[in-house]
């Protein structure tokens, strides 16, 4: 077993050519166990990762931070508890306005007095109100939309350059069947009488 085979530190395998290769996450290194040289280490005689290490021979430890000391030596008064979200709920129809005014006052993250409450459904309110018609905007705005869409495809589309085209030939060969028809016409009239 290599040096640092002894000290837990995987030494890299050879490849093929005797050279060592790269490390690879699949690769497994024995390491010496205190007692067994040679041995893998077991579940019992493997350190935890998370265990803290003992302070090797002759080391130097830290002397221990004093706590310190507060300037205010008094007791801290302790917040009133939040309400809970029953406190904000008035009936079955107001539902969704009072539990937005309980995620206001939650969001605002500071102790609430007895008229908070009221103030926070009073913002939730004009919340709701605000949302609800920027939908009806936007639905309105979705419907004008959709209007336009269906407009456009009940109008028949222009003529492009190839139905210009063809349709100038159609009223030439129209136009000389017509003008054909007139000088057969004048010929017979004028042989005929």
């Amino acid at each position: 077993m290599s040096d640092t085979e002894m000290k837990g530190e995987p030494a890299q395998p050879a490849g093929p050519t005797g050279a060592p290769r790269p490390l690879s996450s699949t690769d497994t290194y024995p390491v010496a166990s205190p007692g067994q040289p040679g041995q893998p280490p077991t579940a019992a005689t493997r350190p935890s990762p998370a265990a803290p290490r003992a302070p090797e021979a002759g080391a130097a430890q830290p002397a221990p931070r004093p706590a310190a000391a507060r300037p205010d030596s008094a007791p801290r008064a302790v917040p009133p508890p939040f309400p809970a979200p029953s406190a904000f709920l008035e009936g079955p129809d107001t539902r969704n306005r009072d539990l937005l005014a309980f995620a206001l006052a939650a969001e605002a993250g500071r102790p609430l007095a007895p008229g908070d409450i009221a103030g926070f459904r009073q913002k939730a309110e004009a919340e709701l109100h605000a949302e609800s018609l920027r939908i009806l905007h936007n639905r309105v705005e979705a419907i004008r939309a959709e209007a336009v869409q269906e407009t456009l495809t009940r109008i028949a589309q222009p003529m492009g350059w190839h139905g210009i085209v063809a349709a100038n030939m159609v009223a030439l060969a129209a136009a000389g069947a017509v003008s054909f028809a007139l000088w057969l016409l004048l010929n017979m009239l004028r042989t005929g009488a």
